[in-house]
């Protein structure tokens, strides 16, 4: 049985950031975010635990969304994230990950960036190098399923400074991608089950969402 690896792990950031920059009355903000967590590796099953304190930050809200969303309330959240990615074999392996706010009192009024809380995403992989018959790297067959699904959230806040309330939502979503040599024939498609959701009031998300075409990378 391989020994298993355990490594702790921590990232501070400090940042005046500067939401709008093309718009010149907008100022910038100090922003601090830090984390901390640990992670155990085998050669079969990687497993993280991540604890990460959010800074306040106030995104500006301009255009079409300010008479939507005139306000976005902004708190120093503290987000716990778990995630594992198991190899059950060469070819095959599921991975997922889940994030929720620690906070207190109604967890879909207080979200960190406007992520909604118990979100979470799940994805098995099916990959193929065929490495015994081509040299490596010439092929490369993947195929993905993912599903990610998140519970109801607020956007921001109306003019009376009531939150704005979003619904959850699940959608699953395929991806396929064929490599040859430096060329790669790539098919995803976003939400294929047809989930009727949004993430800004008034405005759906598009149902099977389809991307595909042929992506060629060079190098010197």
């Amino acid at each position: 049985m391989p020994i298993a690896a355990v490594a702790l792990h921590g990232a501070f950031r400090a940042r005046n950031a500067v939401g709008a920059p093309a718009v010149l009355t907008d100022t910038s903000q100090k922003v601090q975010d830090l984390s901390a967590g640990i992670s155990v590796t085998t050669r079969r099953l990687d497993l993280d635990v991540t604890l990460a304190r959010h800074g306040v930050y106030a995104p500006p809200v301009y255009g079409s969304f300010g008479p939507i969303v005139p306000a976005y309330p902004s708190f120093a959240v503290r987000t716990a994230t778990v995630s594992f990615s198991a190899r059950a074999t060469a070819y095959l392996t599921l991975a997922a990950w889940y994030r929720e706010p620690l906070v207190k009192g109604k967890a879909e009024t207080v979200t960190s960036a406007y992520e909604p809380p118990h979100h979470s995403r799940i994805w098995a992989t099916f990959r193929s190098r065929l490495l015994p018959i081509l040299r490596r790297g010439a092929f490369d067959f993947t195929a993905e399923a993912a599903m990610e699904g998140w519970s109801r959230g607020a956007l921001g806040a109306d003019s009376s400074g009531a939150p704005i309330l979003l619904k959850g939502a699940t959608i699953v979503d395929y991806r396929v991608e064929l490599r040859l040599l430096n060329a790669a024939l790539f098919w995803t498609i976003r939400n294929a089950r047809g989930e009727r959701y949004s993430v800004v009031p008034g405005l759906s998300m598009p149902v099977g969402n389809q991307s595909y075409g042929v992506r060629w990378e060079f190098s010197n």
